[in-house]
Protein backbone atom coordinates (compact mmCIF):
# COMPACT_ATOMS: atom_id res chain seq x y z
CA UNK A 1 0.00 0.00 0.00
CA UNK A 2 2.66 2.57 -1.03
CA UNK A 3 0.11 5.38 -1.62
CA UNK A 4 -1.73 4.94 1.69
CA UNK A 5 -1.15 7.78 4.20
CA UNK A 6 0.59 6.73 7.40
CA UNK A 7 -2.32 7.59 9.70
CA UNK A 8 -4.78 5.52 7.65
CA UNK A 9 -2.39 2.59 7.50
CA UNK A 10 -1.87 2.83 11.26
CA UNK A 11 -5.62 2.82 11.98
CA UNK A 12 -6.23 -0.08 9.63
CA UNK A 13 -3.46 -2.25 11.06
CA UNK A 14 -4.46 -1.42 14.65
CA UNK A 15 -7.71 -3.30 14.15
CA UNK A 16 -5.78 -6.55 13.91
CA UNK A 17 -2.83 -6.12 16.27
CA UNK A 18 -4.77 -4.92 19.36
CA UNK A 19 -6.56 -7.22 21.71
CA UNK A 20 -10.30 -7.07 22.24
CA UNK A 21 -13.48 -6.52 20.32
CA UNK A 22 -15.08 -3.28 19.19
CA UNK A 23 -18.77 -2.45 19.34
CA UNK A 24 -21.21 0.46 19.12
CA UNK A 25 -24.20 0.87 21.42
CA UNK A 26 -27.05 3.36 21.39
CA UNK A 27 -28.48 2.04 24.64
CA UNK A 28 -28.29 4.87 27.16
CA UNK A 29 -27.84 2.66 30.19
CA UNK A 30 -24.98 0.90 28.45
CA UNK A 31 -23.37 4.26 27.67
CA UNK A 32 -23.51 5.23 31.35
CA UNK A 33 -22.01 1.91 32.35
CA UNK A 34 -19.08 2.44 29.97
CA UNK A 35 -18.49 5.96 31.33
CA UNK A 36 -18.49 4.80 34.94
CA UNK A 37 -16.53 1.57 34.47
CA UNK A 38 -14.36 2.15 31.42
CA UNK A 39 -11.34 4.40 30.74
CA UNK A 40 -11.01 7.20 33.25
CA UNK A 41 -13.53 10.03 32.81
CA UNK A 42 -14.40 13.20 34.70
CA UNK A 43 -18.01 12.24 34.01
CA UNK A 44 -17.80 8.83 35.74
CA UNK A 45 -20.47 9.78 38.29
CA UNK A 46 -18.46 10.11 41.48
CA UNK A 47 -19.19 13.84 41.71
CA UNK A 48 -22.86 13.73 40.78
CA UNK A 49 -24.49 11.90 43.67
CA UNK A 50 -26.66 14.91 44.53
CA UNK A 51 -27.79 15.39 40.93
CA UNK A 52 -31.26 14.25 39.89
CA UNK A 53 -29.85 13.28 36.49
CA UNK A 54 -26.42 12.20 35.33
CA UNK A 55 -24.89 14.83 32.96
CA UNK A 56 -24.56 12.16 30.27
CA UNK A 57 -28.37 12.04 30.07
CA UNK A 58 -28.20 14.92 27.60
CA UNK A 59 -26.67 12.53 25.03
CA UNK A 60 -30.01 11.07 23.98
CA UNK A 61 -29.89 8.28 21.36
CA UNK A 62 -32.90 9.91 19.65
CA UNK A 63 -30.60 12.86 18.86
CA UNK A 64 -28.09 10.54 17.19
CA UNK A 65 -25.78 9.84 20.13
CA UNK A 66 -24.12 6.53 20.79
CA UNK A 67 -20.97 5.04 22.26
CA UNK A 68 -18.26 3.02 20.53
CA UNK A 69 -16.29 0.82 22.92
CA UNK A 70 -13.59 -1.84 22.96
CA UNK A 71 -13.56 -4.74 25.42
CA UNK A 72 -10.75 -7.07 26.45
CA UNK A 73 -11.76 -10.13 28.47
CA UNK A 74 -15.09 -8.53 29.23
CA UNK A 75 -13.63 -5.25 30.50
CA UNK A 76 -13.92 -1.86 28.87
CA UNK A 77 -10.55 -0.80 27.49
CA UNK A 78 -11.60 1.91 25.02
CA UNK A 79 -14.50 4.29 24.39
CA UNK A 80 -15.53 7.07 21.99
CA UNK A 81 -18.71 9.10 21.89
CA UNK A 82 -20.28 9.09 18.40
CA UNK A 83 -23.07 10.93 16.66
CA UNK A 84 -25.10 10.07 13.57
CA UNK A 85 -27.28 12.84 12.13
CA UNK A 86 -28.59 14.30 8.89
CA UNK A 87 -26.54 17.04 7.27
CA UNK A 88 -28.13 20.12 5.71
CA UNK A 89 -28.06 18.41 2.31
CA UNK A 90 -29.94 15.39 3.71
CA UNK A 91 -26.96 13.04 3.71
CA UNK A 92 -26.09 10.98 6.77
CA UNK A 93 -23.11 12.17 8.78
CA UNK A 94 -21.26 9.85 11.14
CA UNK A 95 -18.69 11.57 13.33
CA UNK A 96 -16.58 11.24 16.47
CA UNK A 97 -14.28 13.75 18.17
CA UNK A 98 -12.16 11.90 20.75
CA UNK A 99 -11.35 8.35 21.81
CA UNK A 100 -10.00 7.16 25.16
CA UNK A 101 -8.25 3.99 26.21
CA UNK A 102 -7.30 2.43 29.52
CA UNK A 103 -3.75 3.22 30.64
CA UNK A 104 -1.62 1.85 33.44
CA UNK A 105 -1.33 5.31 35.01
CA UNK A 106 -4.24 7.19 36.51
CA UNK A 107 -3.41 10.34 34.57
CA UNK A 108 -4.56 11.69 31.21
CA UNK A 109 -6.26 9.05 29.05
CA UNK A 110 -4.66 8.40 25.68
CA UNK A 111 -6.48 7.94 22.38
CA UNK A 112 -7.43 4.44 21.27
CA UNK A 113 -6.03 3.78 17.75
CA UNK A 114 -7.79 0.39 17.54
CA UNK A 115 -11.19 1.89 18.24
CA UNK A 116 -10.58 4.81 15.87
CA UNK A 117 -9.56 2.37 13.14
CA UNK A 118 -12.78 0.46 13.74
CA UNK A 119 -14.85 3.64 13.45
CA UNK A 120 -13.05 4.67 10.29
CA UNK A 121 -13.84 1.32 8.72
CA UNK A 122 -17.53 1.92 9.50
CA UNK A 123 -17.50 5.31 7.78
CA UNK A 124 -17.16 7.59 10.81
CA UNK A 125 -15.26 10.82 10.26
CA UNK A 126 -12.91 12.27 12.88
CA UNK A 127 -13.96 15.89 13.59
CA UNK A 128 -12.39 18.59 15.74
CA UNK A 129 -15.65 19.49 17.48
CA UNK A 130 -19.33 18.62 17.93
CA UNK A 131 -20.44 21.93 16.45
CA UNK A 132 -24.01 21.73 15.09
CA UNK A 133 -24.99 18.69 17.14
CA UNK A 134 -27.91 18.87 19.58
CA UNK A 135 -28.15 17.63 23.18
CA UNK A 136 -31.23 17.36 25.37
CA UNK A 137 -32.23 20.48 27.28
CA UNK A 138 -32.45 19.47 30.96
CA UNK A 139 -32.70 22.08 33.73
CA UNK A 140 -30.17 21.49 36.50
CA UNK A 141 -31.93 20.78 39.80
CA UNK A 142 -34.90 22.90 38.63
CA UNK A 143 -32.82 26.07 38.19
CA UNK A 144 -34.21 28.26 35.41
CA UNK A 145 -30.94 29.37 33.82
CA UNK A 146 -28.59 26.47 34.57
CA UNK A 147 -28.66 23.28 32.51
CA UNK A 148 -27.30 19.79 32.92
CA UNK A 149 -24.18 19.46 30.78
CA UNK A 150 -21.19 17.11 30.62
CA UNK A 151 -17.71 18.29 29.71
CA UNK A 152 -17.84 18.59 25.91
CA UNK A 153 -14.71 17.51 24.06
CA UNK A 154 -13.29 19.36 21.07
CA UNK A 155 -12.53 22.89 20.00
CA UNK A 156 -16.10 24.18 20.44
CA UNK A 157 -17.22 24.05 24.06
CA UNK A 158 -20.27 26.27 24.15
CA UNK A 159 -23.97 25.55 23.75
CA UNK A 160 -26.94 27.62 22.70
CA UNK A 161 -30.36 27.25 24.31
CA UNK A 162 -32.85 26.50 21.53
CA UNK A 163 -35.80 27.02 23.87
CA UNK A 164 -38.14 24.94 25.96
CA UNK A 165 -40.33 24.09 22.98
CA UNK A 166 -37.43 22.67 20.97
CA UNK A 167 -36.19 20.88 24.06
CA UNK A 168 -32.57 20.90 22.88
CA UNK A 169 -29.35 22.85 23.20
CA UNK A 170 -26.99 23.15 20.23
CA UNK A 171 -23.20 23.01 20.32
CA UNK A 172 -22.01 26.26 18.72
CA UNK A 173 -19.10 28.63 19.14
CA UNK A 174 -21.57 31.51 19.63
CA UNK A 175 -23.41 29.84 22.49
CA UNK A 176 -24.49 31.63 25.65
CA UNK A 177 -23.36 28.83 27.95
CA UNK A 178 -19.96 27.38 28.71
CA UNK A 179 -19.75 23.59 28.42
CA UNK A 180 -16.06 23.19 29.27
CA UNK A 181 -16.65 22.60 32.99
CA UNK A 182 -16.43 19.24 34.77
CA UNK A 183 -19.02 20.26 37.35
CA UNK A 184 -21.83 18.68 35.31
CA UNK A 185 -23.78 21.82 34.43
CA UNK A 186 -23.53 24.92 32.25
CA UNK A 187 -21.89 28.18 33.23
CA UNK A 188 -23.17 31.49 31.83
CA UNK A 189 -20.93 33.31 29.39
CA UNK A 190 -20.60 37.06 29.95
CA UNK A 191 -21.61 39.00 26.85
CA UNK A 192 -21.40 42.55 25.54
CA UNK A 193 -21.82 44.40 22.25
CA UNK A 194 -19.04 44.54 19.68
CA UNK A 195 -17.85 48.15 19.33
CA UNK A 196 -17.70 47.77 15.54
CA UNK A 197 -20.78 45.82 14.39
CA UNK A 198 -22.85 45.95 17.57
CA UNK A 199 -23.44 42.19 17.71
CA UNK A 200 -24.00 40.64 21.13
CA UNK A 201 -20.76 38.72 21.72
CA UNK A 202 -19.29 36.54 24.46
CA UNK A 203 -16.74 38.53 26.44
CA UNK A 204 -14.11 35.84 25.88
CA UNK A 205 -14.47 36.39 22.13
CA UNK A 206 -13.90 40.15 22.27
CA UNK A 207 -10.52 41.75 21.52
CA UNK A 208 -9.30 45.13 22.76
CA UNK A 209 -8.54 47.79 20.14
CA UNK A 210 -6.81 51.17 20.22
CA UNK A 211 -3.86 52.47 22.20
CA UNK A 212 -5.78 52.48 25.47
CA UNK A 213 -7.64 49.22 24.75
CA UNK A 214 -10.85 50.72 26.08
CA UNK A 215 -13.03 49.31 23.28
CA UNK A 216 -13.49 45.71 22.13
CA UNK A 217 -14.58 44.06 18.88
CA UNK A 218 -15.64 40.54 17.93
CA UNK A 219 -13.40 38.06 16.12
CA UNK A 220 -15.09 38.62 12.76
CA UNK A 221 -14.60 42.39 12.87
CA UNK A 222 -11.04 42.05 14.12
CA UNK A 223 -10.11 39.81 11.19
CA UNK A 224 -11.92 41.83 8.53
CA UNK A 225 -11.87 45.47 9.66
CA UNK A 226 -8.82 45.95 11.86
CA UNK A 227 -5.05 45.60 11.55
CA UNK A 228 -2.24 45.36 14.08
CA UNK A 229 -0.12 48.52 13.88
CA UNK A 230 2.85 50.31 15.33
CA UNK A 231 1.52 53.55 16.74
CA UNK A 232 1.71 55.92 19.65
CA UNK A 233 5.01 55.72 21.56
CA UNK A 234 5.97 52.90 19.16
CA UNK A 235 3.48 50.57 20.90
CA UNK A 236 1.55 47.88 18.99
CA UNK A 237 -2.25 47.69 19.04
CA UNK A 238 -5.25 47.30 16.72
CA UNK A 239 -6.85 50.14 14.75
CA UNK A 240 -9.45 50.28 12.00
CA UNK A 241 -8.11 49.72 8.47
CA UNK A 242 -9.07 53.29 7.54
CA UNK A 243 -6.68 54.59 10.21
CA UNK A 244 -3.68 52.52 9.16
CA UNK A 245 -0.96 52.97 6.52
CA UNK A 246 1.24 50.32 4.95
CA UNK A 247 5.00 50.93 4.97
CA UNK A 248 6.75 49.63 1.85
CA UNK A 249 10.13 49.58 3.60
CA UNK A 250 9.39 46.92 6.22
CA UNK A 251 5.98 45.52 5.19
CA UNK A 252 4.34 46.69 8.41
CA UNK A 253 1.18 48.59 9.31
CA UNK A 254 1.38 51.93 11.14
CA UNK A 255 -1.22 54.11 12.84
CA UNK A 256 -1.54 56.99 10.37
CA UNK A 257 -1.50 59.78 12.95
CA UNK A 258 1.66 58.42 14.59
CA UNK A 259 3.53 57.27 11.47
CA UNK A 260 6.04 60.12 11.80
CA UNK A 261 6.73 59.14 15.43
CA UNK A 262 7.90 55.82 14.01
CA UNK A 263 10.06 57.49 11.32
CA UNK A 264 7.63 56.55 8.55
CA UNK A 265 6.65 59.22 5.99
CA UNK A 266 4.56 59.60 2.85
CA UNK A 267 6.58 60.04 -0.34
CA UNK A 268 4.29 61.81 -2.78
CA UNK A 269 6.05 61.01 -6.03
CA UNK A 270 6.09 57.30 -5.05
CA UNK A 271 2.51 57.28 -3.77
CA UNK A 272 3.37 55.31 -0.61
CA UNK A 273 4.89 55.33 2.87
CA UNK A 274 8.57 54.60 3.52
CA UNK A 275 10.89 54.50 6.49
CA UNK A 276 13.22 57.48 6.92
CA UNK A 277 16.24 55.27 6.26
CA UNK A 278 14.96 54.77 2.69
CA UNK A 279 14.21 58.38 1.79
CA UNK A 280 16.01 61.73 1.41
CA UNK A 281 14.80 65.34 1.37
CA UNK A 282 15.72 67.86 -1.31
CA UNK A 283 17.26 70.99 0.27
CA UNK A 284 15.99 73.09 -2.60
CA UNK A 285 12.31 72.10 -2.46
CA UNK A 286 11.89 70.40 0.95
CA UNK A 287 10.27 67.47 -0.90
CA UNK A 288 11.01 63.88 0.13
CA UNK A 289 12.16 61.28 -2.40
CA UNK A 290 12.84 57.56 -2.31
CA UNK A 291 16.47 56.45 -2.37
CA UNK A 292 15.98 55.14 -5.90
CA UNK A 293 15.60 58.74 -7.11
CA UNK A 294 19.00 60.26 -8.15
CA UNK A 295 20.30 63.10 -5.99
CA UNK A 296 23.26 65.52 -6.06
CA UNK A 297 25.30 66.93 -3.20
CA UNK A 298 26.28 70.58 -3.09
CA UNK A 299 28.16 71.95 -0.09
CA UNK A 300 26.97 69.05 2.06
CA UNK A 301 23.28 69.36 1.12
CA UNK A 302 21.25 67.01 -1.07
CA UNK A 303 19.37 68.28 -4.12
CA UNK A 304 17.05 66.99 -6.83
CA UNK A 305 18.17 67.85 -10.36
CA UNK A 306 15.16 70.16 -10.80
CA UNK A 307 16.03 72.21 -7.71
CA UNK A 308 19.79 72.78 -7.78
CA UNK A 309 21.01 75.96 -6.06
CA UNK A 310 21.79 79.00 -8.18
CA UNK A 311 25.15 78.83 -9.90
CA UNK A 312 25.16 75.05 -10.26
CA UNK A 313 24.27 72.78 -13.14
CA UNK A 314 24.67 69.16 -14.30
CA UNK A 315 27.22 68.80 -17.05
CA UNK A 316 27.20 66.47 -20.03
CA UNK A 317 28.76 63.71 -17.85
CA UNK A 318 25.98 63.90 -15.28
CA UNK A 319 28.20 65.62 -12.71
CA UNK A 320 27.05 68.67 -10.81
CA UNK A 321 29.43 71.60 -11.45
CA UNK A 322 29.56 75.27 -10.63
CA UNK A 323 28.56 77.64 -13.40
CA UNK A 324 31.13 80.40 -14.54
CA UNK A 325 29.91 83.89 -13.60
CA UNK A 326 32.47 86.21 -15.21
CA UNK A 327 31.09 89.60 -15.90
CA UNK A 328 30.93 90.82 -19.46
CA UNK A 329 32.43 94.39 -19.81
CA UNK A 330 31.10 96.71 -22.57
CA UNK A 331 33.25 99.65 -23.87
CA UNK A 332 31.21 102.37 -25.55
CA UNK A 333 32.34 103.71 -28.94
CA UNK A 334 33.85 107.20 -28.75
CA UNK A 335 33.16 109.71 -31.53
CA UNK A 336 35.06 113.05 -32.02
CA UNK A 337 33.18 115.53 -34.05
CA UNK A 338 34.39 118.81 -35.66
CA UNK A 339 32.44 121.55 -37.39
CA UNK A 340 33.04 121.52 -41.11
CA UNK A 341 33.70 125.12 -42.26
CA UNK A 342 31.91 126.59 -45.18
CA UNK A 343 33.74 127.43 -48.39
CA UNK A 344 33.75 131.10 -47.50
CA UNK A 345 35.48 130.34 -44.25
CA UNK A 346 38.23 128.22 -45.74
CA UNK A 347 41.56 129.92 -46.16
CA UNK A 348 42.87 128.56 -49.39
CA UNK A 349 46.38 128.84 -47.99
CA UNK A 350 45.64 126.56 -44.96
CA UNK A 351 45.32 122.82 -45.15
CA UNK A 352 42.10 121.34 -43.72
CA UNK A 353 42.14 118.16 -41.63
CA UNK A 354 38.86 116.35 -41.04
CA UNK A 355 38.89 113.84 -38.28
CA UNK A 356 36.31 111.33 -37.45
Amino acid sequence: MPQCPDHLLRDYVSQFINDGQCHITRDHEKMLDIIMNGPQSCMDGRNFNDYEDHPYNVYAPVLGWGMAYRTVNGEYHGRALVNIHRADDGSEEKIFVRSYCTTESSGYSQRDPALEGYLGALGFRHECSWEGCNVTRIAHNHESDVFLMPYIDGEVQRVEDRGETAGVMRVTDNGDYDASCTCGHTMSVDREACASCGDDTASDDLHAIGYHGDESVCCHCLENRYVHVYGRQCEQYYVHCDDAVWCESDDEWYHDRYAGDNDVYYVENEGGYYHSRDIWTCAGSDVMHHDDTPYYEVDGDTYHEDHLPDGWKIDENGVVVETATAETETTPELHTCMKVPSESEIDPRMPVFLTR
